[in-house]
């Protein structure tokens, strides 16, 4: 090999070195980038008391679930996202194509013990966000159990294809009796009534079936003051859809993404972080909610995996 083809193959070496020690400094910012289809990237600041302990940036892209699919797909490492964290068990199944992260049972012994494994240890149920009744208080007679909804009461959705958790709750603690949820399913679906919020000043008294997050979020609701929320169901459990997180395969941030995860699972008693989050925390065994908003509330805690198979 001539001393003019040595020359040039160092050159180009040593570009390729420089181009990739430039590449990895580029991947190794200090932050970590969250695909969320319900955090906004207004909503970083909940997270700045781990910005300032860790010094790490967080940073949010708001997409919906199908469109994290299609850049997980596409781009893969390139799509620069080191979390997922969708707002329902429905988002879970619309990324099922998608491999996350399987963590060990050490690390969620050790730092991820708030919350609920699933799919192999590689999605986290953060938060539960249960279905709940909506209603004016003059109402002369109301629901008072899911099972009413199938029978003389009709009622309105915000959103009632994210009724298909509710339904698949139902589906899965009658799933010896198919026939028995192919009739309550049918009447469920027959009683739904499209939402009016009115023409005039005051909303709609319309009785409301609706996810927690939504009672909390929703403009309309809240223009109504004496509008009240129920959750206490015939003293029987509620159905909760599920705010999820997993860890991208090809995280940049990976320890850093580990860190977040801490981070949420220490704010587990945390009412006010978990109200601006929209969602209602996890509690261990036994233990009952104290907060005033949702004192005494039972949450079903049906087995997640249990629930997307029944979606």
């Amino acid at each position: 090999m001539s001393n003019k083809f040595v020359f040039i193959f160092v050159l180009l070496a040593s570009l390729l070195a420089s181009c990739g020690i430039e590449e990895a400094n580029q991947n190794n910012k200090n932050e970590i980038v969250i695909a969320s289809d319900f955090l906004k990237s207004k909503d970083s600041v909940l997270f700045q008391n781990f910005t300032k302990a860790n010094n790490i940036r967080v940073r949010i892209k708001f997409l919906q679930a199908d469109s994290i699919k299609k850049r997980l797909q596409k781009e893969g490492f390139n799509a620069n996202f080191d979390l997922v964290f969708v707002k329902s068990l429905l988002s879970v199944k619309d990324l099922k194509s998608i491999t996350f992260h399987h963590l060990s049972r050490a690390t969620i012994n050790e730092s991820l013990y708030n919350f609920r494994a699933f799919q192999n240890n590689s999605w986290f149920v953060v938060g539960f966000d249960p279905y709940v009744f909506s209603f004016v208080p003059d109402t002369l007679e109301i629901p008072t159990s899911y099972r009413d909804l199938t029978q003389n009461f009709n009622y309105c959705s915000l959103n009632p294809s994210e009724n298909a958790v509710l339904l698949a709750h139902v589906k899965h603690l009658t799933k010896k009796k198919p026939s028995y949820y192919s009739s309550w399913k049918k009447s469920f679906e027959k009683n739904y009534i499209p939402f009016n919020p009115g023409t005039d000043s005051l909303p709609s008294k319309q009785f409301l079936l609706l996810k927690w997050s939504y009672y909390l979020e929703n403009q309309i609701i809240k223009k109504n003051k004496k509008r009240s929320v129920n959750y206490i169901l015939n003293n029987s459990a509620l159905y909760a859809d599920r705010k999820c997180v997993a860890v991208v395969l090809q995280a940049k941030n990976f320890k850093n993404a580990c860190l977040f995860l801490s981070f949420l699972n220490s704010k587990n008693k945390d009412a006010y972080y978990f109200e601006k989050m929209k969602a209602i925390p996890i509690l261990p065994k036994n233990e009952n909610y104290i907060y005033e908003k949702i004192q005494g509330m039972k949450i079903l805690k049906v087995n997640e995996d249990s629930l997307l198979m029944n979606l």
